[in-house]
C-alpha cells in the first residue's frame, strides 16, 4: 500500500495524458510483483511460527489458528491484484465491466454457505474471501483481453517466488524454533534465504529496475533506458 500511494498517481497520470496503455500496464504489473515479493515473507512466517505469533498478539486464545492466519495473508495477494486492476479500470474507463464483476462475486456467499457452512466452520470465511477475489480478477482479466487490453498475470515470475518462498520456509522449519526469539530468528532466516533465491532466480528483472529509476527520480541501478 505505502508503494501503491506513491505509484498511482503516475499510473494514471501517464495514461491520461498519452493514452499509453502499454505504459499503464507496466506500472501496473510493477506495483503489484513488488507488493507481492514483500508480502510473501510475511506469509512464510505465518506459516512457519504463525502459532508463535498469534499465541503472543492473542494471549494464547487463538494459537490453534495458525493455517486459517497464513491462508488470510495469502488472500492478501489475490486482493492486492484486486486493488491495481480496479486502478487500471478506473483509467480507461471500464468501471461498469469492474461492478458487474463484483456484483457477480457475491453470489459466491451463498452457494458456499448452502452447500459447506457447516462442514467448512471457521473456513467458511477463508473460502468464501478467496471465492470472491478469483472470481472479480477472473472476470476482470478475461474481459479486459476480449476488449483488446492485453493483461498478463505473470505465471513464471509468481512460480519462482513461490519456489523461492518453499525453500525458505523449509529452512526456517528445521531450525525447531518454539520460543519468540527462536522464531524471530527464523524468520530473519527465512527473509535472508527467500531474498536471495529471488534475486538469484531474477525475479525482479532489467524492466522492473528501470521503473525503479523511474519512480525515485535517480540512477538507483544502472539500466539503460
Amino acid at each position: 500500500m505505502l508503494l501503491f500511494g506513491v505509484v498511482r498517481a503516475r499510473m494514471i497520470g501517464v495514461y491520461v495524458g498519452n493514452g499509453d496503455y502499454a505504459e499503464l500496464k507496466r506500472w501496473a504489473q510493477f506495483l503489484y510483483k513488488f507488493s507481492v515479493m514483500m508480502l510473501m515473507p510475511v506469509a512464510g512466517v505465518a506459516l512457519v511460527y504463525g502459532d508463535i505469533v498469534l499465541q503472543l498478539v492473542s494471549s494464547g486464545r487463538y494459537a490453534s489458528y495458525q493455517r486459517v492466519f497464513a491462508a488470510l495473508i495469502f488472500w492478501l495477494a489475490l486482493r492486492l491484484h484486486r486493488s491495481i486492476l480496479g486502478v487500471v479500470y478506473n483509467a480507461i474507463e471500464l468501471m461498469h465491466i469492474w461492478a458487474q464483476a463484483s456484483l457477480i462475486s457475491l453470489l459466491v456467499l451463498p452457494v458456499i454457505f448452502f452447500f459447506g457452512y457447516q462442514q467448512l466452520g471457521i473456513w467458511f470465511v477463508v473460502v468464501a474471501l478467496f471465492g470472491n477475489e478469483i472470481i472479480v480478477n477472473l472476470i476482470a482479466v478475461i474481459r479486459m483481453r476480449r476488449l483488446g487490453f492485453a493483461w498478463p498475470v505473470g505465471e513464471m515470475w509468481v512460480l519462482k517466488m513461490l519456489a523461492s518462498l518453499a525453500l525458505a520456509c523449509l529452512a526456517a522449519a528445521s531450525l525447531h524454533a518454539t520460543t519468540p526469539l527462536g522464531a524471530a530468528v527464523g524468520a530473519a532466516v527465512l527473509g535472508a534465504i527467500y531474498l536471495m533465491l529471488v534475486f538469484l532466480l531474477r525475479v525482479v528483472d532489467d524492466g522492473d529496475l528501470l521503473l525503479i529509476n523511474r519512480s525515485v527520480g535517480k540512477r538507483l541501478f544502472n539500466i539503460a533506458a
